[in-house]
Protein backbone atom coordinates (compact mmCIF):
# COMPACT_ATOMS: atom_id res chain seq x y z
CA UNK A 1 0.00 0.00 0.00
CA UNK A 2 1.22 3.18 -1.17
CA UNK A 3 0.82 7.03 1.06
CA UNK A 4 0.60 10.20 -0.64
CA UNK A 5 -0.15 13.50 0.58
CA UNK A 6 -1.66 16.86 -1.19
CA UNK A 7 -1.91 14.56 -4.25
CA UNK A 8 -4.74 14.01 -6.75
CA UNK A 9 -4.61 10.28 -7.52
CA UNK A 10 -5.09 10.26 -11.13
CA UNK A 11 -5.54 6.37 -11.40
CA UNK A 12 -7.43 3.46 -10.61
CA UNK A 13 -7.12 2.42 -6.82
CA UNK A 14 -9.21 1.05 -3.45
CA UNK A 15 -9.06 3.54 -0.41
CA UNK A 16 -8.16 1.03 2.38
CA UNK A 17 -9.59 3.39 5.65
CA UNK A 18 -8.57 2.24 9.53
CA UNK A 19 -10.74 2.38 12.11
CA UNK A 20 -9.05 1.52 15.06
CA UNK A 21 -10.06 1.74 18.87
CA UNK A 22 -13.00 2.60 20.59
CA UNK A 23 -15.71 4.51 18.71
CA UNK A 24 -16.53 8.19 19.79
CA UNK A 25 -17.45 11.34 17.87
CA UNK A 26 -13.58 12.31 17.97
CA UNK A 27 -12.57 8.38 16.46
CA UNK A 28 -14.86 8.47 13.60
CA UNK A 29 -14.51 11.51 12.49
CA UNK A 30 -11.02 11.41 10.28
CA UNK A 31 -12.48 8.01 9.22
CA UNK A 32 -15.93 9.40 8.25
CA UNK A 33 -14.29 12.24 6.41
CA UNK A 34 -11.92 9.80 4.12
CA UNK A 35 -14.91 7.43 3.60
CA UNK A 36 -17.01 10.67 1.87
CA UNK A 37 -13.35 11.80 0.38
CA UNK A 38 -13.12 8.70 -1.55
CA UNK A 39 -16.67 8.96 -2.26
CA UNK A 40 -16.19 12.60 -4.56
CA UNK A 41 -12.90 10.52 -5.96
CA UNK A 42 -13.99 8.97 -9.35
CA UNK A 43 -10.49 6.99 -9.29
CA UNK A 44 -11.68 5.72 -6.42
CA UNK A 45 -13.15 2.47 -7.72
CA UNK A 46 -13.45 0.20 -3.96
CA UNK A 47 -13.10 0.71 -0.63
CA UNK A 48 -11.89 -1.84 2.21
CA UNK A 49 -12.86 -0.74 5.96
CA UNK A 50 -10.42 -2.29 8.08
CA UNK A 51 -11.90 -2.52 11.82
CA UNK A 52 -9.91 -3.23 14.88
CA UNK A 53 -12.36 -2.09 17.39
CA UNK A 54 -14.49 -3.36 20.71
CA UNK A 55 -17.27 -0.94 19.85
CA UNK A 56 -18.27 2.49 21.44
CA UNK A 57 -21.10 5.22 20.87
CA UNK A 58 -24.41 3.93 19.55
CA UNK A 59 -24.65 7.47 18.01
CA UNK A 60 -21.02 7.35 16.39
CA UNK A 61 -21.47 4.20 15.22
CA UNK A 62 -24.44 4.91 12.92
CA UNK A 63 -22.96 7.80 11.67
CA UNK A 64 -20.34 5.98 10.62
CA UNK A 65 -22.64 3.11 9.19
CA UNK A 66 -24.11 6.36 6.82
CA UNK A 67 -20.52 7.21 5.84
CA UNK A 68 -20.32 4.02 4.22
CA UNK A 69 -23.96 3.62 2.82
CA UNK A 70 -23.30 6.56 1.17
CA UNK A 71 -20.30 5.16 -0.62
CA UNK A 72 -22.45 2.11 -1.85
CA UNK A 73 -24.91 3.88 -3.44
CA UNK A 74 -22.19 4.91 -5.78
CA UNK A 75 -22.48 1.25 -7.00
CA UNK A 76 -18.71 1.06 -6.14
CA UNK A 77 -17.51 -1.68 -4.06
CA UNK A 78 -17.28 -1.61 -0.05
CA UNK A 79 -15.42 -4.62 1.57
CA UNK A 80 -15.15 -5.56 5.22
CA UNK A 81 -11.78 -6.64 6.43
CA UNK A 82 -11.80 -7.45 10.72
CA UNK A 83 -8.16 -7.20 12.90
CA UNK A 84 -8.37 -8.78 16.23
CA UNK A 85 -11.68 -7.36 17.69
CA UNK A 86 -14.81 -6.35 15.54
CA UNK A 87 -17.29 -6.64 17.76
CA UNK A 88 -20.53 -4.84 18.95
CA UNK A 89 -20.23 -1.08 17.39
CA UNK A 90 -17.48 -2.62 15.23
CA UNK A 91 -19.33 -4.77 13.73
CA UNK A 92 -22.27 -2.51 13.07
CA UNK A 93 -20.10 0.15 10.98
CA UNK A 94 -18.99 -3.50 8.84
CA UNK A 95 -22.35 -5.10 8.34
CA UNK A 96 -23.34 -3.18 5.59
CA UNK A 97 -20.47 -4.37 3.11
CA UNK A 98 -20.75 -6.32 0.22
CA UNK A 99 -18.24 -8.66 1.76
CA UNK A 100 -16.84 -9.18 5.00
CA UNK A 101 -13.87 -10.99 6.15
CA UNK A 102 -12.32 -11.63 9.20
CA UNK A 103 -9.42 -14.22 10.46
CA UNK A 104 -10.32 -17.40 12.65
CA UNK A 105 -9.59 -16.05 15.61
CA UNK A 106 -11.17 -12.52 15.10
CA UNK A 107 -13.64 -11.74 17.73
CA UNK A 108 -16.95 -10.36 16.14
CA UNK A 109 -20.44 -10.27 16.89
CA UNK A 110 -21.69 -9.08 20.25
CA UNK A 111 -24.84 -7.74 18.52
CA UNK A 112 -26.37 -5.73 21.29
CA UNK A 113 -26.85 -2.70 23.63
CA UNK A 114 -25.63 -1.54 26.90
CA UNK A 115 -26.44 1.75 29.10
CA UNK A 116 -24.74 2.86 31.45
CA UNK A 117 -23.28 5.76 33.54
CA UNK A 118 -21.44 5.76 37.23
CA UNK A 119 -22.60 6.88 40.59
CA UNK A 120 -19.61 8.06 41.82
CA UNK A 121 -21.11 10.04 44.85
CA UNK A 122 -19.31 7.90 47.92
CA UNK A 123 -15.89 7.90 45.67
CA UNK A 124 -16.46 11.67 45.64
CA UNK A 125 -17.28 11.73 49.25
CA UNK A 126 -14.25 10.10 49.85
CA UNK A 127 -12.08 12.51 47.88
CA UNK A 128 -13.72 15.30 49.72
CA UNK A 129 -15.44 16.33 46.29
CA UNK A 130 -18.72 17.86 46.02
CA UNK A 131 -21.05 18.89 43.10
CA UNK A 132 -23.70 21.20 42.77
CA UNK A 133 -26.14 21.78 39.40
CA UNK A 134 -29.07 23.86 38.48
CA UNK A 135 -30.99 21.96 35.91
CA UNK A 136 -33.96 23.17 33.63
CA UNK A 137 -36.15 20.19 32.64
CA UNK A 138 -36.83 17.06 34.22
CA UNK A 139 -34.46 15.01 32.78
CA UNK A 140 -31.49 17.19 32.23
CA UNK A 141 -28.96 15.68 34.68
CA UNK A 142 -30.08 12.33 33.34
CA UNK A 143 -26.55 11.29 33.59
CA UNK A 144 -25.27 13.29 36.29
CA UNK A 145 -22.36 11.11 37.85
CA UNK A 146 -23.35 11.89 41.67
CA UNK A 147 -26.62 9.90 41.64
CA UNK A 148 -28.41 7.00 40.39
CA UNK A 149 -31.24 6.93 37.95
CA UNK A 150 -34.51 7.78 39.39
CA UNK A 151 -37.08 4.52 38.47
CA UNK A 152 -38.55 6.73 35.56
CA UNK A 153 -35.38 7.72 34.07
CA UNK A 154 -34.50 4.14 33.71
CA UNK A 155 -37.54 3.29 32.18
CA UNK A 156 -36.77 6.12 29.94
CA UNK A 157 -32.83 4.39 29.67
CA UNK A 158 -34.58 1.12 28.83
CA UNK A 159 -36.83 2.44 25.84
CA UNK A 160 -33.96 4.48 24.41
CA UNK A 161 -31.54 0.98 24.64
CA UNK A 162 -34.68 -1.06 23.43
CA UNK A 163 -34.52 1.35 19.53
CA UNK A 164 -30.98 1.40 19.24
CA UNK A 165 -31.48 -2.51 19.28
CA UNK A 166 -33.81 -2.52 17.23
CA UNK A 167 -31.61 -0.61 14.26
CA UNK A 168 -28.85 -2.60 15.16
CA UNK A 169 -30.88 -5.64 14.15
CA UNK A 170 -32.04 -3.65 11.20
CA UNK A 171 -28.90 -2.68 10.07
CA UNK A 172 -27.50 -6.06 9.69
CA UNK A 173 -30.23 -7.30 8.28
CA UNK A 174 -30.68 -5.07 5.29
CA UNK A 175 -26.77 -5.64 5.12
CA UNK A 176 -26.08 -9.61 5.12
CA UNK A 177 -30.06 -10.51 4.14
CA UNK A 178 -30.60 -14.10 3.88
CA UNK A 179 -26.59 -15.06 4.38
CA UNK A 180 -27.62 -15.02 8.01
CA UNK A 181 -28.08 -18.44 8.94
CA UNK A 182 -30.92 -19.01 11.13
CA UNK A 183 -33.32 -16.69 13.67
CA UNK A 184 -30.96 -13.37 14.10
CA UNK A 185 -32.21 -12.60 17.61
CA UNK A 186 -30.78 -15.96 18.92
CA UNK A 187 -27.77 -15.09 17.22
CA UNK A 188 -27.50 -11.52 19.00
CA UNK A 189 -28.25 -10.66 22.94
CA UNK A 190 -24.78 -10.12 23.15
CA UNK A 191 -23.27 -13.08 21.74
CA UNK A 192 -19.66 -13.13 21.06
CA UNK A 193 -17.80 -15.26 17.83
CA UNK A 194 -15.17 -15.93 16.84
CA UNK A 195 -14.42 -15.44 13.35
CA UNK A 196 -14.42 -19.18 12.19
CA UNK A 197 -17.32 -19.15 14.40
CA UNK A 198 -19.01 -15.94 12.75
CA UNK A 199 -19.15 -17.55 9.28
CA UNK A 200 -20.57 -20.20 10.17
CA UNK A 201 -23.80 -18.48 11.09
CA UNK A 202 -23.02 -15.70 8.12
CA UNK A 203 -21.99 -13.09 10.48
CA UNK A 204 -19.08 -13.18 8.09
CA UNK A 205 -18.64 -14.20 4.41
CA UNK A 206 -15.09 -15.70 4.21
CA UNK A 207 -11.89 -15.94 6.19
CA UNK A 208 -8.71 -13.63 5.48
CA UNK A 209 -6.76 -10.92 5.95
CA UNK A 210 -6.91 -7.53 5.04
CA UNK A 211 -4.70 -8.40 1.17
CA UNK A 212 -7.92 -10.86 0.42
CA UNK A 213 -10.03 -7.92 1.34
CA UNK A 214 -8.31 -5.72 -1.46
CA UNK A 215 -8.18 -8.47 -3.89
CA UNK A 216 -11.56 -8.79 -3.03
CA UNK A 217 -12.38 -5.33 -3.58
CA UNK A 218 -10.50 -4.69 -6.98
CA UNK A 219 -12.19 -8.17 -8.56
CA UNK A 220 -15.74 -6.88 -7.54
CA UNK A 221 -14.38 -3.07 -9.31
CA UNK A 222 -13.39 -5.34 -12.21
CA UNK A 223 -9.99 -3.80 -12.22
CA UNK A 224 -6.63 -5.78 -13.63
CA UNK A 225 -4.00 -2.62 -12.34
CA UNK A 226 -4.35 -0.73 -9.00
CA UNK A 227 -2.75 0.87 -6.26
CA UNK A 228 -4.42 0.45 -2.73
CA UNK A 229 -3.89 3.75 -0.52
CA UNK A 230 -4.15 4.19 3.38
CA UNK A 231 -6.48 6.71 4.11
CA UNK A 232 -6.40 9.31 6.22
CA UNK A 233 -2.85 9.71 6.22
CA UNK A 234 -1.17 8.98 9.49
CA UNK A 235 0.17 11.93 11.16
CA UNK A 236 2.76 11.81 13.73
CA UNK A 237 2.01 12.91 17.41
CA UNK A 238 4.02 16.92 16.79
CA UNK A 239 1.64 16.94 14.12
CA UNK A 240 -1.59 16.17 15.53
CA UNK A 241 -0.75 17.81 18.29
CA UNK A 242 -0.22 21.39 16.32
CA UNK A 243 -2.75 20.85 13.76
CA UNK A 244 -5.64 22.83 13.65
CA UNK A 245 -9.72 22.04 14.51
CA UNK A 246 -11.50 21.49 11.29
CA UNK A 247 -12.88 24.17 9.47
CA UNK A 248 -16.82 24.33 8.22
CA UNK A 249 -16.21 25.51 4.93
CA UNK A 250 -20.09 25.03 4.25
CA UNK A 251 -19.56 21.56 2.94
CA UNK A 252 -22.88 19.99 3.61
CA UNK A 253 -21.21 16.92 4.28
CA UNK A 254 -19.16 18.31 6.95
CA UNK A 255 -20.53 17.35 10.90
CA UNK A 256 -18.62 19.36 13.75
CA UNK A 257 -17.73 16.48 15.87
CA UNK A 258 -15.72 17.06 19.27
CA UNK A 259 -12.48 18.07 19.78
CA UNK A 260 -9.25 16.72 20.58
CA UNK A 261 -8.68 19.03 23.54
CA UNK A 262 -12.58 18.40 24.91
CA UNK A 263 -11.68 14.62 23.91
CA UNK A 264 -8.21 14.04 26.18
CA UNK A 265 -9.46 16.69 28.64
CA UNK A 266 -10.21 14.35 31.75
CA UNK A 267 -12.47 15.85 34.65
CA UNK A 268 -11.67 16.68 37.71
CA UNK A 269 -12.80 13.82 39.65
CA UNK A 270 -10.97 11.13 37.18
CA UNK A 271 -7.94 13.90 37.19
CA UNK A 272 -7.47 13.24 40.80
CA UNK A 273 -8.75 9.37 40.99
CA UNK A 274 -5.55 8.90 38.53
CA UNK A 275 -3.19 10.88 40.52
CA UNK A 276 -4.48 8.93 44.13
CA UNK A 277 -2.21 7.53 46.08
CA UNK A 278 -4.54 4.74 46.05
CA UNK A 279 -3.42 3.26 42.88
CA UNK A 280 -0.02 2.86 43.76
CA UNK A 281 -0.30 -0.22 45.47
CA UNK A 282 -1.55 -1.70 42.58
CA UNK A 283 0.91 -3.38 40.23
CA UNK A 284 1.90 -1.70 37.14
CA UNK A 285 -0.42 -3.79 34.81
CA UNK A 286 -3.38 -3.37 37.05
CA UNK A 287 -2.89 0.25 37.52
CA UNK A 288 -2.53 0.38 33.79
CA UNK A 289 -5.80 -1.21 32.99
CA UNK A 290 -7.57 0.88 35.57
CA UNK A 291 -6.39 4.14 34.13
CA UNK A 292 -7.22 2.75 30.76
CA UNK A 293 -10.65 2.06 32.32
CA UNK A 294 -11.27 5.07 33.33
CA UNK A 295 -9.69 7.31 30.68
CA UNK A 296 -12.19 4.68 28.17
CA UNK A 297 -14.98 5.81 30.89
CA UNK A 298 -14.56 9.88 30.51
CA UNK A 299 -14.58 9.36 26.24
CA UNK A 300 -18.21 8.27 26.69
CA UNK A 301 -19.54 10.02 29.47
CA UNK A 302 -21.72 11.68 27.29
CA UNK A 303 -23.48 9.22 25.37
CA UNK A 304 -26.20 7.65 27.08
CA UNK A 305 -26.45 4.56 24.71
CA UNK A 306 -23.33 2.16 23.97
CA UNK A 307 -22.74 -0.61 21.89
CA UNK A 308 -19.42 -2.27 23.61
CA UNK A 309 -17.83 -5.48 23.46
CA UNK A 310 -17.01 -7.35 26.63
CA UNK A 311 -13.02 -7.14 27.17
CA UNK A 312 -10.76 -10.32 26.52
CA UNK A 313 -7.54 -10.46 27.26
CA UNK A 314 -6.50 -13.11 25.93
CA UNK A 315 -2.81 -14.32 26.55
CA UNK A 316 -0.44 -17.04 24.62
CA UNK A 317 1.44 -19.46 26.82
Amino acid sequence: MKGQKNKKYDSDYVAVISLDGSIDDFSIAPVRAAILKAKRDENCKALVLRVNSPGGSALSSDVLWEATDEFKETGRPFIASMGGVAASGGYYVSAGADHIYAEEGTITGSIGVVAMKFNLAGVMDKLGITTHSIKRGKHADIMNTSRSYTAEEENLIRASMLDVYETFKKRITDGRGNKIKGDLEKLAGGRVYSGKDALAIGLIDEIGGLNDAINKAASLAKLEEFDAYLLPESRSALEELFSRPPRDDGNPEFISMTSPTRSLTPSLFSAQFIQSPALSVLDPQKKNLVIRFIQQAEAFRDQRVLLIAPSFNIQMK
